[in-house]
């Protein structure tokens, strides 16, 4: 018998898919993480853009 992954994860198409990646991110983030505070996502959000 042979499996079949369930999810597959492609290669990042390079910096311009920075921004959306960074919304989704953003996104799960401020849906589950009441922990982290809002000045400290956006710290992390700066970056990662500096960073890209």
């Amino acid at each position: 018998m042979t499996l079949t992954p369930a999810v597959v994860i492609r290669p990042s198409m390079g910096a311009a898919e920075h921004p959306a990646l960074l919304a989704i991110w953003r996104s799960a983030v401020d849906a589950t993480l009441d922990a982290l505070a809002e000045p400290d996502r956006d710290k992390i959000a700066m970056r990662s853009q500096i960073a890209a």
